[in-house]
């Protein structure tokens, strides 16, 4: 029987061994590597131990240390995905405005105010009597030409040319273990804005404003006091001639405008290439987003004042009259002719059309080409994952407003009078008289 010395001894050994193996234990499942532990009796037991070892120690008399080794675990190695992103935006933005106001205008080609006055007698008397001539004549002419203009006008707001060009996109993530994620993000636009507005007066245009008066009269009185005593008789030739002519031609015109809010060329475009290799086992992910867009807008405003034309506008008066008295006891002969010509023409034209709004006729493009290739995916357990979100866009809106003053043409506006009288007063012999007036 062992003493209580060596009862004492031995635990002692026991709890060193097992101190001893604890700490071995602690020592390996932090650092891993080779753990070598005592045991009391002399025998050593060597562990190779991966990170997650438990090791339970039974507290014997015997003070043998157990060890309990978990299956050999292979190193793993965790490895970032290889990514590449690439972002492009490109853009345009262009407005414009343009506007147009015209004043009025006006026109007259002749504005004339004629008046003849035509008096008088030449007289031949002798002891038996009196010849008497009287010969008159007048000859007015007014003509003339207008033009008023307050249109043929352009406006236009926004005629630009606008080019928007995502630059080629190539963004790939290199093979290797791991994953490989590969992006593009592109954002490509035009944006084109453009107002017209035409604004033109009233034109007034007139050829032939004219106001014209002829006057023409003749008196002859014979005596006795003229033949020196006593009057047979006489001769009286009166010639009374008037001519008026009046002639215009306008053109007045508020239209022929042409107003475009937006004529603009837009052009936007995007070309993306993805590619991503992943391992066997990775995930190879490879996206394309591009947003391509052109937007357009544009207003159109045409507002046209009055166009008023006359070609002729003429007021033509004429008096002829002739007074004769002759004393004779043969009697006498009288020849009195009057005549009158008035002539009034005129053309006229008066124009508010012809306009064109046109709010947008801009000619717009977009396109987005895109390739999206992903390298991973069967035999192994990666998934492959290739996207392509493309938008193309356009959008295009316009407006277009015309509005017309009024528009009058005369042609002739005239307004004759004419007035003949012939008056003889004899005892007797022969009178003649002709009146003749064409208007």
């Amino acid at each position: 029987m062992k003493s209580t010395n060596q009862m004492t001894g031995a635990r002692k050994g026991t709890a060193m061994g097992l101190l001893v193996t604890a700490v071995s234990m602690a020592l390996l499942m932090l650092f891993g590597g080779t753990a070598s532990a005592q045991s009391v009796d002399g025998s050593t037991t060597t562990s190779t131990v991966a990170p997650t070892t438990s090791t339970t120690a039974k507290p014997e008399v015997q003070a043998q240390a157990t060890t309990t080794t978990a299956p050999k675990a292979a190193a793993t190695t965790t490895t970032a995905p290889k990514a590449e992103s690439a972002d492009n935006t490109a853009g345009n933005e262009s407005d414009g405005g343009a506007k147009n106001d015209s004043g009025d205008a006006g026109a007259t080609g002749n504005d004339a105010g004629t008046t003849v006055n035509q008096t008088g007698s030449t007289e031949v008397c002798g002891t038996g009597g009196c010849v008497v001539i009287v010969d008159q004549d007048a000859n007015v002419s007014n003509s003339g030409t207008a033009t008023a203009n307050t249109g043929g006008n352009t406006a236009t707001g926004n005629e630009s040319t606008n080019t928007a060009s995502g630059e080629s996109q190539e963004a790939s993530s290199g093979s290797g273990s791991g994953s490989g994620v590969s992006n593009n993000t592109a954002g490509t636009s035009n944006s084109s804005d453009g107002t017209a507005e035409i604004n033109s007066g009233d034109a007034t245009a007139t050829g032939n404003n004219s106001t014209t008066t002829i006057n023409q009269i003749a008196d002859v009185e014979i005596t006795d006091e003229k033949c020196g005593g006593k009057c047979l008789g006489g001769v009286v030739i009166i010639n009374q001639d008037a001519d008026v002519a009046n002639s215009g031609d306008a053109t007045a015109s508020t239209g022929g405008n042409t107003a475009t809010g937006n004529s603009s060329t837009n052009s936007a475009s995007s070309s993306q290439d993805s590619d991503a290799d992943g391992d066997d086992d990775g995930d190879a992910i490879a996206n394309n987003s591009a947003k391509t867009t052109n937007s357009s807008d544009g207003d159109a405003t045409i507002n046209t004042g009055d166009a008023n034309a006359t070609g002729n506008r003429s007021t033509t008066d004429v008096n002829q009259i002739a007074n004769v008295s002759m004393a004779g006891s043969l009697g006498g002969i009288v020849l009195i002719d009057q005549n009158v010509n008035v002539s009034n023409s005129g053309t006229a034209a008066a124009d508010t059309g012809g306009n064109v709004a046109v709010g947008n006729e801009s000619t717009n493009e977009s396109n987005a080409v895109q390739g999206a290739v992903s390298g991973a995916g069967p035999p192994g357990d990666g998934n492959a994952i290739a996207t392509n979100d493309g938008q193309a866009i356009n959008s295009s809106d316009g407006s277009a407003d015309i509005n017309t003053g009024d528009a009058t043409a005369t042609g002739n506006y005239s307004e004759t009078n004419i007035t003949q009288s012939a008056n003889v007063d004899f005892n007797g012999g022969i009178a003649l008289i002709e009146q003749d007036s064409d208007v």
